[in-house]
């Protein structure tokens, strides 16, 4: 399974922001890493990558939940407007949704998450279930596209 995960990975495209006039540079993601439970993204010889790493939330009523490789990585409760990713050891708070046609845009400090062009499921057991070809995550001017992940949302209404 480790080099299913590692050649599945090993296509991710990073693409880091440059400070200067705001240009982005693209860097293509060479390796991926998978320690024990963790599941880190990163780019070889880019001192600009980050990682996303796996968090310890599970789906529930009034949350959102982003998965990749069956992990969690991105969560928010939707009831208390309040979510979650790790990025580099540290969880990041985020404190927007927005839904709307089939796509999210999260948000929180120095961060943006869009996942645009979902497919969805009819909802079954009270939650919506999609996957997205990819996602951006764009953190303190670094931006990273994550394939393969899928959501898991189930509204509090």
């Amino acid at each position: 399974m480790k080099k299913n995960l590692t050649a599945g990975f090993a296509t991710l495209m990073l693409l880091t922001a440059c400070k200067k006039e705001g240009k982005i540079t693209e860097t293509n993601v060479s390796d991926s890493l998978q320690t024990g439970d963790s599941l880190t993204m990163q780019a070889k010889n880019d001192p600009n990558a980050f990682s996303v790493e796996p968090i310890a939330q599970q789906a529930d009523v009034g949350k959102t939940i982003f998965t990749m490789a069956g992990k969690t990585i991105i969560s928010f409760d939707t009831q208390g407007n309040t979510g979650t990713i790790k990025i580099n050891g540290e969880e990041i708070p985020l404190n927007e949704l927005t839904f709307s046609e089939n796509n999210y845009d999260i948000s929180g400090e120095n961060i943006k998450i869009t996942a645009y062009d979902g497919h969805f499921q009819e909802m079954t057991s009270d939650c919506n279930y999609g996957d997205f070809t990819n996602i951006t995550i764009t953190y303190n001017n670094h931006k990273v596209v994550l394939p393969n992940v899928k959501v898991q949302d189930c509204p509090s209404y």
